[in-house]
């Protein structure tokens, strides 16, 4: 299946003018946020070149496809996810501009918790979606996997790493992101990358990356004094028995954890988890007085805003994503997963490819199946593969096995806050924001 998502000739002049002016970053620069005076003439004529609108073949005249959220959970149980899932909003969008199949979205918040979590999908099951979206993680979402299993509704996890969570239930539920274990060899990679081999590790409440060896480390628990965590770091530097800093937790411990590292005046290199591509940990770092020009690296698919001014079936279905966000944010009557507010800044800044990926999957299996029935559709996504052709902004995505995507695919990436300028936001400014992007 193949769909085509052409860019123009306008476009690669584009991505050249915005790549010379503004992406002049390099792992080794770490420039303040900047207004770039080029991107924003370079945006508008993106907007207009790329074509947005997503097709079928018509057999299927529409679809429900259910999204689980955890608007309030607690740490490490899917909060940090929210916004990221605005990106199921612009994959519907997408689909309905074409006007070949009506997808209907609707969305639940689980509230992070197990019982949250069984409640939502049952809710879905009992009207009749074709599929769910569980754009959420932590432990708690194990038992959705196993409600959608008895409920015999396919599931797609584009945020959870762990594969254990959907162990035995093969044809009906499926990883879409970035797996623990190639998480962790990225981290390898990005200490490689950074000349380090003796990090110093912070235990935030978040996974340790099993391929670290630590030379020192410590514990933290956000919301405690940094101080203790901040003098064990500066006495190990000090001493010279420590080059870098692994730091893993949820976004916003994450946060917390740089803030306090950059009052100290270290420069030392930062690997962060894969939590720190959330929305949150950018505008946690922000809000805690903390500086996004550190030296800052993390791991995951690389598919943040400047993969789209490469070249390549990538770059376009990326492109085409932030094409759709732009055409929603100056549409009035768009809104947000909820439908309680507008598709604003919150929402265009923090869409992601992952729930939009995971949106277009179900559908593209709807389309094979030629029904929106949902064992119609977890047996056709099982022979699913997708590639920037038909529709998906991310990295390919194969659903013969439980986690559909390929682990070449998983990547260190490097922190620039060089905005490429390819998300209009309301009043037309730039904010400041991170971008990652693989060295």
């Amino acid at each position: 299946m193949r769909r085509g998502l052409r860019v123009g000739a306008i476009l690669s002049a584009v991505a050249l003018c915005v790549a010379g002016t503004v992406w002049a970053c390099r792992p080794d620069r770490h420039d303040d946020p900047v207004t770039p005076t080029a991107s924003a003439s370079a945006s508008s004529a993106f907007a207009e070149t790329v074509p947005v609108p997503l097709t079928t073949d018509g057999a299927v005249p529409s679809v429900t496809i259910g999204v689980v959220v955890s608007a309030s959970s607690g740490p490490g149980e899917g909060g940090d996810w929210l916004g990221s899932a605005e990106g199921a909003q612009v994959a519907a969008y997408r689909f309905n501009l074409g006007g070949t199949i009506a997808v209907d979205l609707q969305t639940v918040d689980d509230q992070g918790t197990a019982e949250g979590a069984v409640a939502a999908v049952e809710q879905f099951a009992g009207k009749g979606v074709s599929g769910i979206v569980l754009a959420t993680s932590g432990s708690h979402v194990g038992g959705a996997v196993e409600a959608a299993a008895s409920a015999g509704v396919p599931v797609l996890l584009p945020y959870e790493t762990d594969p254990g969570l959907v162990d035995g239930h093969e044809g009906q539920a499926w990883l879409t992101g970035p797996v623990d274990e190639d998480l962790d060899t990225a981290v390898t990679t990005a200490l490689k990358q950074a000349e380090a081999d003796a990090p110093f590790v912070i235990d935030a409440g978040g996974r340790l990356p099993s391929t670290v060896s630590p030379a020192k480390s410590c514990a933290f628990a956000d919301g405690s004094d940094t101080r203790p965590m901040t003098d064990a770091l500066s006495a190990a530097a000090a001493e010279q028995s420590v080059d870098s800093v692994v730091v893993a937790g949820d976004a916003h411990a994450q946060a917390t954890v740089v803030q306090a590292i950059e009052g100290t005046g270290s420069a030392l290199p930062i690997i962060l988890t894969s939590q720190a591509l959330s929305s949150v940990f950018p505008a946690s770092l922000i809000k805690a007085g903390g500086s996004l020009s550190g030296n800052m690296r993390t791991v995951g698919v690389a598919d943040s805003d400047p993969m789209a001014l490469a070249i390549g079936e990538r770059a376009e279905g990326l492109s085409a994503f932030l094409g759709a966000i732009r055409f929603m944010v100056d549409d009035s009557e768009r809104t947000d997963l909820f439908g309680a507010e507008a598709f604003g800044a919150s929402s265009a800044r923090s869409a992601d490819p992952a729930a939009h990926d995971a949106v277009v999957a179900l559908v593209r299996a709807a389309e094979v199946a030629g029904s929106g029935q949902p064992d119609r559709v977890a047996g056709a996504l099982a022979s699913l593969s997708l590639a920037g052709g038909d529709g998906i902004a991310g990295a390919g995505l194969t659903f013969s096995g439980q986690t559909a995507l390929d682990p070449s695919s998983v990547v260190a990436l490097t922190a620039t806050s060089q905005d490429p300028g390819l998300r209009t936001l309301p009043g037309g400014g730039i904010q400041p924001d991170l971008f990652w992007f693989a060295a």
